[in-house]
């Protein structure tokens, strides 16, 4: 008797190591071909068969990311089948900024579906970049001193905790105005950083604030002219002490 044969598969397997045994349930079997030759023979019509689901493979690829001075490394992966989530573990070498930076993953979890995947590929690699820091500078108010140097405050945000960074004292600023006056720009430049892992940050090295050049109050000089005393001088961004006019009227009647 010639024995008929017919091979089942499952689309989308593909071939790895450590297959899944199942067994499978076959129902309504049916013959087929010529009546006058099926009519000799039969076939249950129930059937149990087994075979092997192997672990479909995933491809994974490296996302960058700013620097957070942690190992957590971000990925995407491929091939995974519908709605399937898989949970899995992928960490840098190092935190440190850096291109191309190694990057290793690995299945992890107790999800279900976790044991119906295996990765293709359990490294690949990402980019870590500096990043920035913000500065808050606040301008320190001054008299009038017929110069334009500037002095300010500032406050730096964005640094993680473990990295001690700072910026550097070879900054330059300036008042715009060197004359008395209110909210007067400050330029600041040359700003750079310095401590331990400066690499990891950047800043721009140009910023502003704003200041206030108050009028100078000077210590007057005086005439003695009989028993009465006044001042002398008068010049642009001094404070004018207030009993000047009387001085000069007492002066003048004086003369007179």
């Amino acid at each position: 008797r010639r024995r008929h044969t017919r091979s089942f598969h499952v689309t989308g397997v593909q071939t790895c190591a450590l297959p899944i045994y199942v067994i499978a349930d076959i129902y309504n079997i049916y013959l087929y071909g010529l009546p006058n030759v099926i009519q000799n023979y039969y076939i249950n019509k129930y059937a149990t068969v087994s075979g092997n689901i192997y672990k479909r493979l995933l491809q994974v690829y490296g996302n960058d990311k700013n620097y957070d001075r942690s190992l957590l490394a971000n990925v995407s992966i491929s091939n995974l089948v519908g709605l399937d989530v898989i949970n899995y573990v992928a960490q840098y070498d190092d935190f440190n900024v850096g291109s191309s930076k190694n990057i290793y993953v690995a299945i992890s979890g107790s999800l279900s579906t976790n044991n119906n995947y295996q990765l293709f590929n359990s490294l690949t690699s990402g980019n870590i970049y500096q990043r920035l820091l913000n500065i808050a500078f606040t301008g320190i108010n001054k008299p009038y001193n017929a110069s334009n140097l500037g002095y300010f405050t500032y406050s730096i945000s964005g640094i993680y905790t473990g990295d001690i960074i700072d910026i550097s004292n070879n900054y330059i600023a300036n008042y715009r105005n060197i004359n008395f006056g209110y909210s007067l720009p400050i330029d600041i430049s040359n700003i750079s950083l310095y401590g331990q892992g400066i690499t990891n940050y950047y800043i721009s090295s140009t910023n502003y604030t704003i200041g206030i050049i108050y009028k100078k109050l000077l210590s007057t000089n005086y005439i003695l002219i009989s028993s009465f005393i006044a001042p002398a001088i008068i010049v642009q961004n001094i404070f004018i002490n207030p009993s000047y006019r009387q001085w000069m009227m007492l002066l003048k009647s004086f003369i007179n």
